[in-house]
């Protein structure tokens, strides 16, 4: 339990490797803290550090920012609404977000940023991950989709050029549709989820 700097409790769970990136993960009202197990448990096979941040309707992005400061982060970027509901293979979808984050560590700018965030746009779920690194040139944009296919600035980067073409697969299943951005410096990658049915 932490105090925030509003002066209320919230439960904080933070679990996996002390150096390297973090992901922060704000509760849902209806899901306990221990509901976020196995996905921590998977960010942190990727040695990805997980804080989970208790559900509380007083929290506000100021007060989440006081729970990083006092864990010693050192930058956090909360974007995005609370409940974002997508049809589909839970495991399979996480795999595709998985794989875009590790894009935007592996090839963002060397102590940059990423900025995962999850909206409802028009009854659509979007999944958009941000980084400020080089980016993708707009002319190789349908290629690296393909299996396999890697740009000539990520050659010597670990990778197989599996990663994107995963995601497309995974997208093409769900009826998802993926954008890619300039993030100006970057690359932003958006997931758009049809809306759930019945």
């Amino acid at each position: 339990m932490m105090t925030t700097v509003d002066g209320f409790p919230i439960q904080v769970s933070d679990t996996g490797p002390d150096k390297g990136s973090v992901v922060v993960l704000l509760g849902a009202a209806q899901r306990a803290p221990a509901a976020y197990d196995a996905v921590c448990d998977r960010l942190h096979t990727a040695s990805l550090r997980t804080i989970v941040v208790g559900p509380d309707p007083r929290l506000t992005p100021k007060s989440v920012v006081g729970i990083l400061d006092v864990l010693d982060i050192n930058w956090g970027v909360l974007v995005g609404d609370r409940e974002v509901q997508a049809t589909g293979d839970r495991d399979l979808i996480f795999d595709a977000i998985a794989n875009l984050v590790d894009n935007a560590l592996k090839h963002g700018r060397h102590g940059g940023e990423v900025v995962v965030a999850c909206e409802n746009i028009d009854g659509q779920a979007l999944v958009s991950i941000s980084d400020d690194g080089p980016g993708i040139p707009p002319c190789e944009h349908e290629h690296v989709f393909k299996r396999f296919y890697r740009l000539e600035q990520s050659r010597y980067t670990p990778g197989n050029g599996l990663g994107l073409s995963l995601v497309a697969a995974v997208a093409r299943l769900h009826g998802a549709r993926i954008e890619l951005l300039p993030n100006t410096p970057g690359l932003k990658v958006k997931l758009w989820f049809a809306p759930p049915t019945g």
